[in-house]
């Protein structure tokens, strides 16, 4: 292990080192470390028996070390450059190292006669340099601000290929026929090196920040066939460069911290990323102090380190995975002058999806009276979310309710504690979410089952049925039986998750017997009087979203004049089906009496996505962090099948979205004003729960919906 101060030693960037978080992980320290932060680290290649360690620094040196199997490391060598290096690389026989600096030149180390010589020169700092060996062709790639991509035979002062960038090259990497240049504004561009050097592909970024590192990764043929990608905003993505399904690209969050303090979570760069050379899992490291090892074929995090007191900035695989080496030094993530406990902050980011971070849950966002929401003395309903280890009740919370990609979510470490959350996202859905560890035992004395159940809305029991499912119906009916005793009214939700891994046929055949089974056991224990409601799902696609509008329904009092004003609303304006929307789920909490067929609810769902990100990209907003999605919002969208999909804003969370026919659309007037009545009515339905002797629970809509006759 590097550290720029040594062991117990005070830290040129950082402040004072602190003895117990130095080397937490008790590794081997390197003897004669670097006088400055380390900026790049490699192994000797295989060609040579020995283990070598060079590492290029800020102090303008570059140092050799030889790596004994016990641990133990003898400074052989260091050479000098006139700037700080930034990259350093081993020549295939391991006879020479490569030496990149911000001096603007390249040059070659011969360790045998300890002399250098410059090999190649750019018109700015060079970032990268990679040996290549090809079967025709030996060569130095180098990657420089100037906006180039060198090819250099050493033998000679010029270059053998000269590569024009659309931007400054920020990070690369090469593996034999394959390599990835990635630069500044987030470019990625792919090569082909069969032959000579040549262009083969210029990629989009999925990331949203920019990319600081990447590594190649080989297929079970060890053919390179992707590369993984990490960024300063703590996200890695891996990529295929052909892929077979669009879904084995995906991305995920590391080196962030655990929870948010006063709505900030703080964020760190991915400073490197490797892949083993044998087993192929891949090692992160970040401005958090931590190294992570990944599976990425089995989507696992599979050891994190403790936290170090400075940045992790490099790290490295000798050539048979059997040594680890890593870098402590100051990044310079903390400015020239910080306090240790400060750390990185993104105030205003953007997740995976349509919303910003901070387009979080609130109450009705009308002006009146009525606009505080419920009263602070109201008990808002909960709903529990239970099953067993790694069937996906985290998932569900945190595509549903946190807007996290579905790919990220494989990288969910299993809930071992009741995680609770807070929604109140409108007037209308306001609940807590309680998610239970699978392993929970309910027999356990310490297990409070009145308070647990006493104040519960609904309980939602999650069976991932690609399982096998036996020993989940046995928890679920030991749940709902002891849920039952303590609160009668509590509504039983199942989740028959993960049913996009099975054909149609599986899934209404495992429906068919998991409804069997469940409600056959109820009756076999005296409990036929409890019901349970069944719902097929998975997080790829809108069947989640439509499962949890119905659970979230039957916990909202108002259900009934909704439903009713919507129906109204419907038949007076010729529409065809109608949902209220909430807007940051995508949870529709209301619909009218038409059945509900997944292609109308899917359609509507995509809108509200088109509508949020048109308007976030060209929007006009008076205040830079101002939401997308305002009082203002709407949208017309005609299909080719004489269809239109409508959209108007409720308010700041809750959107109508309809469907109707092109030729009913020229009352174009009279269902704006029919709507302008819908919206009132909504708001007098808002108005009457606040009162202390509302009669919101009555389902009685008459008065609120007098408005919606037509003109």
């Amino acid at each position: 292990m590097f550290s720029q101060g040594g062991l117990g030693t005070s830290s040129t960037f950082g402040g004072s080192a602190t003895p117990s978080n130095v080397n937490p992980m008790k590794d081997f320290e390197v003897v004669s470390p670097p006088d400055d932060s380390v900026s790049a680290l490699a192994f000797s290649p295989a060609s040579i028996q020995q283990n070598f360690l060079i590492a290029g620094s800020w102090d303008n040196n570059v140092r050799c070390w030889e790596v004994e199997q016990s641990g133990k490391t003898i400074p052989k060598s260091m050479q000098s450059m006139q700037g700080p290096i930034l990259d350093v690389c081993w020549h295939d026989d391991g006879s020479k190292v490569f030496m990149a600096s911000s001096d603007k030149m390249v040059k070659c180390w011969d360790l045998a006669s300890n002399q250098t010589v410059q090999v190649a020169a750019h018109d700015a700092p060079i970032k990268t340099c990679h040996w290549i060996k090809a079967p025709q062709y030996t060569c130095l790639m180098t990657g420089s601000w100037d906006k180039t991509l060198k090819f250099w035979d050493t033998r000679s002062p010029n270059p053998m290929l000269i590569i024009n960038l659309n931007e400054r090259c920020y990070c690369a990497d090469v593996d034999f026929p394959m390599a990835v240049v990635g630069t500044a504004s987030r470019g990625l561009i792919i090569y082909q090196l069969e032959t000579q050097p040549r262009e083969y592909k210029r990629i989009d970024s999925p990331l949203k920040y920019q990319h600081r590192c990447v590594a190649i990764f080989r297929d079970k043929k060890k053919v390179p066939t992707g590369y993984a990608l990490g960024s300063v905003e703590g996200r890695v993505a891996i990529q295929y460069v052909n892929p077979q399904n669009p879904k084995d690209n995906f991305t995920f969050k590391c080196h962030r911290s655990n929870g948010a303090t006063g709505g900030y979570q703080d964020i760190y760069a991915v400073n490197d990323v490797k892949f083993h050379p044998i087993h192929g899992t891949l090692a992160t490291v970040g401005s958090d102090g931590t190294f992570s090892f990944w599976d990425k074929d089995a989507r696992t995090k599979l050891k994190p380190s403790e936290p170090m007191e400075q940045s992790i900035t490099k790290c490295a695989f000798n050539h048979n995975g059997q040594i680890f080496a890593y870098s402590v030094s100051y990044d310079w993530a903390k400015s020239f002058e910080q306090d240790d406990d400060e750390q990185l902050q993104f105030g205003q980011r953007y997740e995976v999806g349509s919303f910003p971070k901070d387009y979080d849950y609130s109450r009705f966002d009308q002006e009146g009276e009525g606009a505080e929401g419920p009263s602070s003395g109201e008990q808002k309903p909960r709903i529990l979310l239970m099953g067993l280890r790694r069937s996906g009740k985290s998932s569900i919370q945190k595509v549903v309710f946190q807007k996290m990609s579905p790919n990220e979510t494989l990288f969910l470490e299993s809930t071992n504690k009741i995680v609770k959350e807070d929604i109140s996202n409108s007037s209308f859905v306001q609940f807590q979410i309680w998610d239970f560890p699978g392993q929970i035992d309910f027999l356990d004395p310490s297990f409070d089952s009145d308070m647990i159940f006493g104040g519960c809305g609904a309980l939602v029991f999650v069976i991932d049925a690609q399982d096998d499912y036996m020993e989940a119906l046995n928890k679920l009916h030991l749940t709902v039986t002891k849920a039952y005793k303590v609160n009668q009214n509590v509504k039983f939700e199942v989740f028959i998750h993960k049913v996009d891994g099975l054909t149609e046929d599986n899934k209404m055949e495992t429906q068919r017997d998991i409804h069997q089974r469940a409600n056959d056991d109820l009756t076999d224990s005296g409990c036929e009087q409890i019901h349970l409601s069944f719902h097929l799902t998975s997080i790829y696609d809108h069947s989640i979203f439509e499962a949890f509008s119905k659970v979230v329904q039957k916990l909202i009092p108002q259900l009934p004049a909704l439903e009713n004003l919507l129906n109204i609303m419907i038949s007076n304006s010729a529409i065809e089906k109608a949902f209220l929307f909430d807007v940051v789920s995508k949870i529709y909490i209301a619909t009218d009496s038409s059945p509900v067929d997944m292609q109308s609810y899917e359609l509507c769902c995509d809108m509200i996505d088109v509508v949020i990100d048109v308007s976030g990209i060209y929007g006009l907003q008076e205040e830079p962090e101002a939401p997308a999605f305002d009082n203002q919002s709407s949208s017309l969208i005609k299909l080719n099948n004489g269809t239109i999909l409508y959209l108007r804003e409720v308010n700041r969370f809750l959107a109508f979205v309809c469907i109707l026919r092109e030729d009913n659309f020229d009352r174009q007037g009279v269902i704006d004003y029919n709507f302008l009545c819908f919206r009132e009515a909504i708001q007098q339905v808002f108005e009457l729960r606040n009162k202390p002797n509302g009669i919101a629970n009555n389902g009685d809509a008459s008065t609120a919906s007098s408005k919606t006759e037509p003109t």
